[in-house]
């Protein structure tokens, strides 16, 4: 599925592909050098989440198109 570079895009998106279906409290910011990726942050049972949602059908920093939707997870802040 195709998502738009925006903060509800990759909202969407990590709702989409992981198991946080709901999202509260999330703060979204766009990466500054590489279009379509992007920092998603919130509260899930008390403990602090960050995502890097990288969107499919948007360059990747050698200039390649992204094939698929993809994420990256950490816990805590």
């Amino acid at each position: 599925m195709s998502y738009p570079d925006s903060a509800a895009g990759a909202a969407a998106c990590l709702r989409e592909l992981s198991i946080f279906k709901t999202l509260k409290d999330v703060k979204c910011r766009p990466d500054s050098s590489v279009t379509g990726v992007w920092e998603v942050r919130h509260i899930h049972k008390g403990v602090a989440f960050r995502h890097v949602v990288y969107l499919a059908g948007y360059p990747d920093p050698w200039g390649r198109i992204r094939q698929f939707d993809e994420f990256e997870t950490e816990e805590g802040e």
